[in-house]
């Protein structure tokens, strides 16, 4: 009777069983660490997409205020507070605002205007966005 030799296949199973526990457990890492990286970007961007927004925000108010009257245009303002409240705490937000003038040639002559820029930081970020007022 010819066959197999019960004694020297003893063991195969066990290893077989680590082996595949042990591929699964690789494979169960990585897609945990990729769903946490994936959950670190997310709220990156969402934060990127906050900071962007409000940077809007601020660069619209200071558009319908005016350039003579009112405070947040007045030059020398240099990292004035934003105009909005609400700011998260781990955010800072300035405003600078700065005078520049253009030559427009001999019909024209120079154009004065002011030139503000709203900067908002988060931990990681930081955007700036310039608003011109004539």
């Amino acid at each position: 009777m010819s066959g197999r030799n019960p004694r020297g296949e003893r063991g195969y199973a066990l290893i077989e069983a680590m082996v595949g526990g042990a591929v699964l457990m690789i494979a169960l890492g990585s897609v945990l660490s990729g769903l946490i990286q994936a959950n670190g970007h997310v709220a990156r961007a969402t934060t990127d997409q906050q900071l962007t927004q409000f940077l809007v925000d601020q660069t619209e108010r200071l558009r319908v205020l005016s350039v003579t009257n009112d405070e947040p245009w007045k030059t020398g303002g240099l990292g004035k507070n934003c105009l909005a409240m609400g700011l998260p705490s781990t955010w800072t937000c300035r405003v600078d605002v700065y005078n520049e003038s253009e030559d427009m040639g001999a019909a024209a002559g120079t154009v004065m205007y002011k030139r503000a820029v709203v900067t908002v930081t988060s931990r990681t970020t930081s955007q700036s966005l310039a608003v011109l007022k004539w």
